[in-house]
């Protein structure tokens, strides 16, 4: 996967990055600049300049996991202190194939920007994760009714929906390392139905 950029009251084709920043996992927008993390764990920064080469910066570079991890990455902003965190999902891909992918484990990881380098965490200081390919969002949980602090609820947000059901989702304790039971049931028809990968939404509206 490539990436590219496009201002649309100054240009009429995309501008692509050349070299430096290939097979993007996320994406993501920090004040006044993109963050884009690949699957070696390397996370770059950068402003939509004509020539983003010129730029381009390596905020944290790679670092190691477990041998033969298949790991999904996600980039989320701390909406109440600017800080920028990194979510590994690991997944038992064996059933791939048929769209039936399962979460084992979450990881949590802060970005030092003065070190270049990330540092595993198991708190969210009483916010809450929603992860979700193009739509990872936090929140703080005392301000949204039925929200838990320092949970992840995560999606199915593979690329196909599978032909049976939905069967990824979940909500996960950062501080105990343990996955919460919960009624998917609702949300899987709703997907099914739809045929549409599910993503999360904001509401702005206050009764």
């Amino acid at each position: 996967m490539e990436l590219a950029f496009i201002r649309l009251d100054r240009d009429t084709t995309w501008i692509y990055f050349y070299e430096g920043i290939r097979n993007i996992q996320d994406l993501v927008y920090v004040e006044d600049r993109f963050f884009a993390i690949s699957d070696f764990n390397q996370l770059v920064s950068f402003t939509p300049q004509y020539n983003p080469e010129d730029d381009l910066k390596v905020a944290a570079q790679y670092f190691e996991e477990e041998e033969e991890a298949v790991i999904k990455r996600y980039l989320v902003e701390l909406s109440d202190h600017k800080e920028l965190l990194m979510v590994h999902r690991y997944l038992d891909n064996r059933h791939n194939i048929h769209g039936k992918r399962f979460t084992t484990k979450i990881e949590l990881y802060t970005l030092d920007a003065d070190k270049h380098k990330w540092t595993k965490i198991n708190s969210l200081g009483g916010a809450a994760l929603f992860l979700g390919e193009n739509s990872s969002i936090s929140l703080l949980a005392s301000e949204v009714l039925g929200c838990l602090p320092d949970c992840i609820c995560f999606i199915h947000d593979f690329n196909r929906v599978p032909c049976k059901r939905p069967r990824d989702f979940g909500l996960y304790n950062i501080k105990t390392e343990k996955f919460l039971q919960i009624d998917d049931t609702q949300a899987a028809t709703l997907i099914k139905m739809s045929n549409r990968t599910p993503i999360w939404a904001v509401a702005n509206i206050k009764l």
